[in-house]
């Protein structure tokens, strides 16, 4: 009787959660990158991605899309990164010409390999989003 009653109720608080699911708005800007409005709330993608993950966490192929944009924009980010340093080290650094060249080329492919995974993890937003939305016309 308890497991019945268990279910029941959970089955009920599964579905209405799902009823009050509201389509996904994307505005992006500039300064601020993404943000998402929902229930009408807007807010940031989050770190990574991780506001968004959250509100699309019923569409297993949103969540999937959301994922690839964190492994793209982290790694992009820590290539840039690695650029950064290796050019700040050469410009501080007492080297000879030569050995500051090829920081200089390190860090001008690493910030080019940072540039084009973020140009990759772009996309990936949006698509996310359409799916979401997509999701829940299936869904009705």
């Amino acid at each position: 009787m308890i497991k019945t009653t268990t279910l029941i109720l959970l089955s009920v608080i599964f579905t209405t959660g799902m009823a009050y699911s509201q389509e996904i708005q994307l505005k992006k800007s500039f300064w601020t990158g993404y943000k998402f409005i929902q229930n009408g709330k807007e807010q940031g993608i989050g770190f990574a991605g991780g506001n968004l993950k959250k509100a699309v966490v019923t569409s297993p192929e949103a969540v999937k899309e959301v994922n690839t944009y964190a492994t793209f924009s982290v790694s992009g980010n820590i290539a840039a990164g690695v650029g950064g340093f290796l050019a700040g080290y050469a410009l501080t650094s007492k080297m000879e010409k030569e050995k500051k060249k090829q920081y200089y080329i390190g860090a001008a492919v690493s910030i080019t390999i940072g540039a084009i995974l973020q140009a990759l993890a772009e996309p990936r937003i949006p698509k996310a989003v359409e799916i979401y939305n997509a999701s829940l016309s299936k869904r009705q």
